[in-house]
């Protein structure tokens, strides 16, 4: 009986440690099974995702965050509201130089190129270390309305410069001071590090410019053991990403940033998250209920700014 419950357990184990960004992973396994397919990001998941809930039709949008549901309970209207929120925040200015880091399929880098509450840069660079992604988000931003004059350039790689990806946008030997604004939405928690993000965008800000972050960080007193052990089952936010909201506060000033901002937002994003991924089935249901018990131990969702001075 030992043999055959000890594979089930360690299968169930798998999916409520799941964390959300590789949520499609389990998904699309499951999917992949269902249609014998062997690729786990099978060419409509982003649709369906991203489809009205209980319909599944084609899709114009393929976000993947964790939305803003303050005033809906649409899964892309949520996800764009969460987008605009960010770039809100970190002021972007018209004919600046924008990065956007883990901009998914390219949602959000259409947001630059289209929106009309948004200045428009002068140039938009993005970098996504999924290959699906960045393959994506290069064929929808080669469709570009006419005289649109934005230079866009993509690349894909890790968040963080390692000294391995040609023309990478951390690289301070060639972007020292280039951008205006840098933006991070429901990412930098998976970096390693986060620290080390952050300390390279420090040097790779224009004097004056922003940088904004949605991210994921925890209620000073909140970091228990169990706590602890159970972020690190996830597998997806390296221990050192792992910070209250004061350790986070106080990294950022320790690296050089002024203006430090932190917006606590958790009410008005994992609610929201959670009851939509309560209607996408089971897999997405363990994940929700993963969720809830994070976030009842403490898990905050935030958006922080800052400025290089």
């Amino acid at each position: 009986m030992a043999s055959i419950l000890s594979p089930i357990l360690s299968a169930l184990s798998w999916l409520l440690c799941l964390p959300w960004k590789l949520v499609h992973l389990a998904s699309g396994f499951l999917h992949a099974l269902k249609k014998n397919l062997s690729d786990p990001y099978f060419v409509d998941f982003h649709s369906e995702l991203n489809a009205t809930s209980g319909e599944h039709h084609q899709s114009q949008t393929e976000w993947i965050n964790m939305g803003y549901w303050k005033e809906t309970n649409d899964f892309p209207t949520a996800c764009k509201a969460l987008a605009l929120k960010l770039v809100q925040v970190a002021q972007c200015k018209s004919d600046g130089i924008v990065l956007d880091v883990g901009h998914g399929c390219g949602d959000s880098l259409l947001l630059h190129l289209e929106h009309p509450s948004i200045p428009r840069p002068k140039r938009l660079v993005g970098i996504t270390s999924q290959i699906q992604h960045y393959r994506r988000a290069l064929e929808r931003t080669s469709v570009r309305n006419p005289g649109d004059s934005v230079d866009m350039c993509l690349t894909h790689g890790d968040a963080v410069y390692r000294g391995d990806t040609p023309s990478h946008p951390l690289d301070a030997k060639t972007y020292e001071g280039a951008y205006t604004t840098i933006l991070a939405l429901d990412c930098a928690y998976h970096f390693r590090s986060r620290r080390l993000f952050l300390e390279q965008s420090f040097k790779c800000l224009a004097i004056g410019g922003n940088i904004a972050l949605g991210d994921i960080c925890f209620a000073p007193g909140s970091l228990s053991l169990t706590t602890r052990f159970m972020i690190a089952l996830m597998g997806s936010m390296p221990s050192e990403n792992v910070m209250t909201t004061e350790e986070y506060v106080a990294m950022l000033r320790g690296i050089g940033y002024v203006d430090v901002k932190l917006e606590n937002i958790t009410q008005d994003v994992f609610p929201g998250f959670v009851t939509f991924l309560k209607g996408r089935g089971l897999a997405f249901g363990i994940l929700a209920s993963h969720f809830e018990r994070l976030v009842s131990r403490g898990m905050l969702f935030v958006i922080v700014s800052a400025s290089k001075p």
